[in-house]
């Protein structure tokens, strides 16, 4: 999977690995790992600031570029995700 940024500076790309890679798409350059197992969804907030993701565990996760943990929905879903979004006005 792979995802440009909004103002496409960055890329995050997922696969096989069990990780979500931020790259800097001006030089090809991974800029961070976020070393989470079994990701399904991710996308970028829609000013590009931070990451959303969902994970095969059924939580919602939210990391800022720099890959730390803003924080995550600790509620477990009935249903896994089927795809993870935020709307304009950051809901």
């Amino acid at each position: 999977m792979v995802l440009w940024s909004p103002d496409d500076r960055q890329v995050i790309t997922c696969g096989e690995e069990e990780g979500i890679r931020l790259w800097d798409a001006e030089t090809g350059q991974c800029v961070h790992l976020y070393e989470r197992k079994k990701w399904c969804w991710f996308s970028f907030l829609c000013d590009g600031s931070d990451i959303i993701g969902a994970m095969a565990d059924r939580r919602i996760y939210l990391w800022n570029l720099d890959g730390s943990e803003i924080g995550h929905e600790q509620e477990q879903r009935e249903q896994k995700q089927s795809d993870v979004a935020m709307t304009n006005d950051g809901k």
